[in-house]
C-alpha cells in the first residue's frame, strides 16, 4: 500500500475527522505532518464562510471546537493550514428527530479487500453517523495500523460522519490502547481521561458504549454509570453497543464463554428493564440475530432486546453456528443500516456485494 498514504491533502498525516457533534456543535480532528497553525473556516447553507482558530502556535495535533450551528440540517467546513484552505469542503448534517439512519460495523481493520467492499456498501447507506463496535485496527491497534487500516480506507465517511467506537481487544493490545484512543475523540462522559465509556444523543435515540477491556460488571465504576444513566433515561429509543456478545452461537464463542455468562447474568436484566432495543456487538467476525431476549428465553417481539452480532467488517470470518434463540446467522461479511422511525426501528443487514439478508422491525416501546 505505501506510506505515507497519497489518500490525505499535503502534510496531513490523517483527517480531518468530524467527532462528538450536538445539536449545536462539532468538534473537527487532524493531524498534519509538519507542524502549522491549525484553523476551521465554517458556514450553514448559503451563508458565509467564518473562520474558527485552533491554537496560537503552530502544532501536529488539531481539535477544533464548532460551536453555534443551531438547527442547521447541513454545515460545510474546511479545514486552514497558516491561514490557507487545505483539502476538499466538507459537509455534516446535524442531528435531527426521525428519520434517520445510522450505519453499524465491526471488526473491519484487516486492511484487505473485504474491508474496502463493505466500506462501498456504508457508502451507499449514507448514513447520519456510524457505530463501530471494535476492532478497528488490527493486528495490534498500533499507531500505523490505525491509519492504514482505519483512517485511510474511511477517509471520506470520516469526514462527513461522527463515529463512535467502542474499543475492542485488538484495539488495546498496544500499550493499553492509550495511543489509538488519542486520534479518536469521543463525547464526554464520567470516566476521567479519554471516555473509554460513554453515552449521546441523536434526535430520541440515545445510544450507551461499553468497554469490556476495563472492568465492567456490577460494583464496577462503568456498571455503576451505566445502570444510573440508562435508569434515568427517558429516550424514545434506547441502543447500547460493545465489543463482546451476550448471545453467540459460532463455535467461536466457546472461547470468551465467562464473558458471555457474565453479561446475561448482570448487563442484559439492565437492558431489559429499561427497554433497551438493539445491542450491537462484533469479536465473533460473521452476522447473528436474536429474537428478541428476555431472563435468557426467546419472548415476542417488542417484548425483549435484540442482540446482533456485526462483527463482518472485513477480518477473516468465524464459523456460523445456531441455537434455539437465533433468528439469523452467518459467515459473511456485512454492515447495516438501521432507521430509525417514529413508531419502529427497522434494521438491515447489508452484504459486501450491497444484498440485503435480514430485515427486521422492532416497534416502538409501549
Amino acid at each position: 500500500m505505501g506510506w505515507p498514504r497519497p489518500d490525505f491533502p499535503a502534510n496531513v498525516e490523517f483527517g480531518p475527522q468530524l467527532a462528538c457533534v450536538t445539536t449545536d456543535s462539532a468538534r473537527i480532528v487532524w493531524r498534519t505532518l509538519a507542524p502549522v497553525r491549525g484553523a476551521v473556516e465554517v458556514r450553514r447553507p448559503d451563508g458565509e464562510w467564518r473562520a474558527v482558530p485552533g491554537a496560537a502556535e503552530a502544532a501536529r495535533a488539531h481539535d477544533i471546537q464548532l460551536a453555534g450551528l443551531g438547527a442547521a440540517s447541513r454545515v460545510e467546513y474546511r479545514i486552514l493550514h497558516d491561514g490557507r484552505a487545505a483539502g476538499d469542503v466538507h459537509a455534516f448534517r446535524m442531528p435531527s428527530p426521525a428519520p434517520f439512519t445510522f450505519a453499524v460495523i465491526g471488526d473491519s481493520g484487516s486492511g484487505g479487500e473485504g474491508q474496502y467492499a463493505v466500506r462501498s456498501v456504508m457508502e451507499e447507506i449514507n448514513p447520519a453517523f456510524v457505530l463501530h463496535v471494535g476492532d478497528l485496527a488490527y493486528d495490534k491497534g498500533s499507531r500505523v495500523e490505525a491509519i492504514r487500516r482505519h483512517f485511510t480506507p474511511y477517509r471520506d465517511l470520516l469526514a462527513t460522519r461522527p463515529w463512535y467506537v467502542a474499543w475492542g481487544n485488538h484495539d488495546v493490545m498496544t500499550a493499553g490502547g492509550v495511543g489509538l484512543r488519542k486520534l479518536f475523540r469521543m463525547p464526554p462522559s464520567t470516566t476521567e481521561g479519554d471516555n473509554r465509556y460513554y453515552a449521546f444523543d441523536w434526535g430520541e435515540l440515545r445510544v450507551w458504549a461499553l468497554d469490556f477491556n476495563m472492568e465492567w460488571g456490577k460494583g464496577s465504576p462503568q456498571y455503576d454509570w451505566f445502570k444510573r444513566d440508562l435508569e434515568s433515561s427517558n429516550a424514545r429509543w434506547k441502543v447500547v453497543f460493545g465489543h463482546y456478545p451476550s448471545y453467540s452461537s459460532s463455535p467461536y464463542a466457546r472461547s470468551y464463554r465467562k464473558r458471555w455468562e457474565q453479561s446475561r447474568a448482570e448487563l442484559c436484566p439492565l437492558f431489559e428493564a429499561n427497554c433497551v432495543a438493539l445491542y450491537f456487538c462484533g469479536h465473533t467476525h460473521g452476522y447473528e440475530r436474536t429474537f428478541p431476549i428476555r431472563d435468557q428465553k426467546r419472548v415476542g417481539r417488542g417484548e425483549g432486546t435484540v442482540h446482533v452480532v456485526c462483527g463482518g467488517g472485513g477480518k477473516r470470518l468465524n464459523r456460523a453456528g445456531r441455537e434455539e434463540w437465533t433468528a439469523v446467522s452467518g459467515a459473511t461479511l456485512e454492515c447495516m443500516a438501521i432507521e430509525v422511525g417514529v413508531d419502529s426501528i427497522v434494521a438491515r443487514a447489508i452484504n459486501a456485494n450491497g444484498k440485503e439478508f435480514d430485515r427486521f422491525t422492532i416497534p416502538a416501546p409501549r
